[in-house]
């Protein structure tokens, strides 16, 4: 079996690396899959957004925000379903859009007065939307999600030159992301969690090792060639 084995090394050495790719890949991504499993997996807690803005969402981050204003201004990327589309609010795609939200404001308030900074941001999940299409979601009353430090989940580069242009006083350093999600993914979320798991266990406990014995493999088989070709000469 093991002559078999030393036979296939080139085969250990790409299976291995593959192995490892995966098992590397799913380590990455495993950490936030869990956290958002655990978070989704806790009965949601209703927050007004200036709660939620004043003091964050506390131990429990799968929230259900009320009292809110959706901003005048955000960020969308959509990739056009019709590519002679011409780019604007109508045009029509897949995508998702990043929307500051702040707390409602009275009546009394001046409606001029545009604020120049945020603190609570929602990223809306990828849907075939519009522009047009997107700023409707400032209709809802109330909006579902899971709460993380903005730094620690990042935003495109053009997302935040885009908001930072809109809102120059924000500091991105201190805000809450708002992350929409599929009603699916309560029972999904786990799923998946789990399938990191594993590829994380598998891909790092049998990948390098594959590599290693594969090409010590490969080395001794290319010395046994060397010597049958001394041999013959």
């Amino acid at each position: 079996m093991i002559a078999y084995f030393k036979r296939q090394a080139h085969a250990f050495v790409v299976g291995g690396c593959i192995l490892s790719v995966i098992g590397i890949a799913s380590a990455i991504y495993l950490p936030g899959r869990r956290d958002r499993a655990n978070a989704l997996s806790v009965e949601a807690q209703r927050i007004t957004l200036a709660d939620l803005a004043a003091n964050g969402p506390g131990g429990n981050r799968h929230v259900i925000v009320t009292d809110y204003d959706c901003a005048p201004h955000f960020a969308y990327e959509i990739t056009p379903s019709n590519a002679d589309s011409e780019p604007g609010v109508r045009q029509e795609g897949q995508g998702r859009a990043w929307l500051p939200l702040f707390k409602k404001t009275p009546p009394t308030a001046d409606p001029e007065a545009e604020p120049t900074a945020f603190v609570v941001l929602l990223e809306t999940t990828p849907t075939s939307a519009s522009g047009a299409g997107f700023r409707l979601l400032s209709r809802k009353r109330e909006m579902e999600g899971v709460v993380f430090p903005l730094p620690q989940r990042g935003l495109l580069p053009e997302v935040r030159g885009h908001l930072a242009n809109d809102y120059p006083d924000t500091d991105f350093s201190a805000c809450w992301l708002l992350e929409q999600f599929e009603p699916r993914e309560k029972d999904d979320a786990p799923f998946f969690a789990d399938a990191l798991l594993v590829g994380t266990v598998v891909g790092l406990v049998f990948g390098p090792p594959a590599v290693v014995a594969g090409l010590v493999w490969d080395r001794q088989n290319m010395r046994k060639s060397r010597r049958r070709r001394n041999r013959a000469e």
